[in-house]
């Protein structure tokens, strides 16, 4: 399954995204849930209203992505969890701790590890090196092998140093992929600037999941929808058409 996260494009509401998607042709969405202490919150939240979405546009949400106010330590995975239930998410994302974020870290540790729904799957995705920031407790294969379940991000390995070939060859335990391009500068950029690339990584092995996590500034106008569901669907049908040619 494709999928698209909706912070592809946080400019625009819920409604927008969800229309705009579905005229790209994905299968689905993956729900990135903003901050309970951020303006307009509630539209991530309200498991009614986004299953209003869901109906209207005829587009699941396949996952849904933790905010990042859930790395503060004081948030619930009940709650994800139970959103998930609620809308019929089969995957819920969340980061892998940094070195400096104890509570999060001793939740993480205590929460994850234990964790053992099959729907729906959490999975710990890989988080990128970043100059300023602490280093994420878990950086290599090795480390990542300790993991019940991944969500591999392509963009953050790369901008990490890390080989996503060899990590996608080497780790069995990698359920769904966020997928874009570090340019050198900046990450979750567009993967059709470097076709080849991707389309060898995208021929390694069967991913039953495929989320593409963009960055608005892949678009050269984020007010012109009708250039914004072009690039989406040329990205999509890119994707398709290489796991289809396997």
């Amino acid at each position: 399954m494709i999928s698209i996260s909706t912070g592809t494009l946080w400019p625009y509401g819920l409604d927008r995204i969800f229309k705009i998607v579905k005229q790209a042709g994905f299968e689905s969405l993956e729900l990135l849930l903003v901050s309970k202490n951020s303006n307009a919150f509630f539209d991530t939240w309200d498991d009614r209203y986004i299953k209003g979405l869901i109906k209207r546009h005829n587009l699941p949400v396949s996952s849904i992505h933790a905010h990042f106010e859930f790395e503060s330590g004081r948030e619930k995975l009940d709650d994800l969890v139970d959103l998930s239930n609620k809308i019929g998410a089969k995957r819920i994302i969340i980061h892998i701790p940094r070195e400096d974020q104890k509570d999060y870290l001793e939740v993480f540790n205590k929460e994850f590890f234990s964790y053992t729904k099959k729907s729906p799957l959490l999975l710990a995705e890989n988080v990128h090196i970043k100059e300023g920031k602490a280093d994420p407790i878990y950086l290599k294969d090795a480390d990542f092998n300790k993991l019940p379940s991944m969500c591999f991000d392509v963009a953050h390995a790369l901008r990490s140093g890390i080989d996503p070939k060899k990590s996608i060859s080497a780790l069995n335990n990698i359920f769904q992929i966020h997928l874009s391009d570090w340019d050198g500068k900046e990450d979750h950029m567009n993967i059709l600037n470097r076709k080849a690339y991707y389309r060898e990584l995208l021929s390694i092995r069967k991913i039953d999941a495929v989320c593409l996590e963009l960055c608005p500034k892949i678009f050269k106008d984020i007010y012109d929808q009708e250039e914004i569901v072009k690039t989406l669907s040329e990205i999509n049908k890119f994707v398709k058409d290489t796991i289809g040619s396997k």
